[in-house]
Parts: C-alpha cells; sequence; structure tokens
C-alpha cells in the first residue's frame, strides 16, 4: 500500500525484511522515480500507561465482530527505585474481566507501596474473542505488545492483523 500523502509504503510478503526492502526498492524505483536506501522503515511506537487509568475501556465496533478483550499479561516496570525491583507482572487465567484484571493489578502495585503514577506498563498480552457464527464457539486472538515499538500482529492472518491494529488505534495504544 502506498500513501502518497505521508510518503510510505507498506508491504507484506513472505520472505522477511530482506525480501521487503528488496521490494521496496524496486517499487520506488519503478513506480516513483526515486532511489531509496537501505534504512529500516520507521515502525509504529505503542504505549500501554493508560491500561491502568480507571477510565480506560476497550472500545469495540459491530463491524470487528468481537464480543470480548481479555488483558492477559500485564509487565510493570517500576519507574522510581524499589531495592532489589526489576519488573512485575501480572497474568491472567481464563476468563478474567478486565475490571478484575486492574483491580488485581492494584493490589499488587498496593502489596510494594506503588501507585499507577510510579511504573511504566512496558508489556501487555491481549486477547480478541470473536463472536460465534453459530457453529460452536468463536474464534479468539491473542498477541502482544512491547513497548516501545513491538508488537506480533504481523506474525497474524492479514484479517486478523488488520482487525488488531484497528484496536490498537482505538485504544491509544498505538501512538502514530
Amino acid at each position: 500500500v502506498y500513501h502518497p500523502s505521508e510518503g510510505a509504503v507498506e508491504l507484506i510478503a513472505e520472505g522477511g525484511q530482506k525480501v521487503q526492502q528488496e521490494l521496496r526498492k524496486v517499487f520506488c524505483r519503478s513506480i516513483l522515480g526515486i532511489e531509496v536506501n537501505d534504512q529500516e522503515p520507521l515502525r509504529p511506537s505503542y504505549t500501554l500507561d493508560h491500561l491502568l487509568d480507571p477510565s480506560f475501556h476497550f472500545a469495540l465496533e459491530d463491524g470487528d465482530g468481537i464480543a470480548s478483550v481479555l488483558l492477559r499479561k500485564v509487565r510493570f516496570e517500576p519507574t522510581v527505585s524499589i531495592h532489589g525491583l526489576e519488573y512485575l507482572e501480572y497474568k491472567s487465567t481464563n476468563d478474567v474481566s478486565y475490571g478484575k484484571t486492574r483491580e488485581m493489578i492494584h493490589r499488587m502495585l498496593d502489596a510494594y507501596e506503588l501507585d499507577a503514577t510510579q511504573v511504566a506498563v512496558t508489556q501487555a498480552s491481549f486477547q480478541l474473542r470473536f463472536m460465534s457464527d453459530g457453529e460452536g464457539k468463536g474464534k479468539s486472538m491473542t498477541f502482544y505488545v512491547h513497548c516501545p515499538n513491538s508488537c506480533d500482529l504481523k506474525d497474524k492472518t492479514d484479517e486478523m492483523r488488520v482487525i488488531g491494529e484497528r484496536c490498537l488505534e482505538r485504544w491509544g495504544i498505538r501512538c502514530d
């Protein structure tokens, strides 16, 4: 996909970064008439701290077919010095609601006499549960976001990746 207003070329191709860079160079040379260097394209950046905000919720749109969102794992790094503590991690099991997850996270922070302003959320795992098509249980998709700029949605099918990216933008997690 070429975005003329942004000067950006987005590619999905088997073969990894090396193949994608070559395809980008060929596209730019043949279609745009310009030569580009081999620098790695800018990756999206992510922010996760607002997941601890009591007013945050996972806004959903009907068109995505998502029945629910679970926050499966969250890693925090203290922004204040706590002797012997590198990070804290909360990992949920099964069907723990976001409200209950947030409650458990705040209990964990309280145990270390920390509040949400004294930690940076550096990693999170999300599970999207899709509505059933009428035949059995609906599908689900789990993906990870690591600050500042890593996400494994690129490994999902195109349809699932697009839905996941749309969710990250809607939730204010993708910054660009």
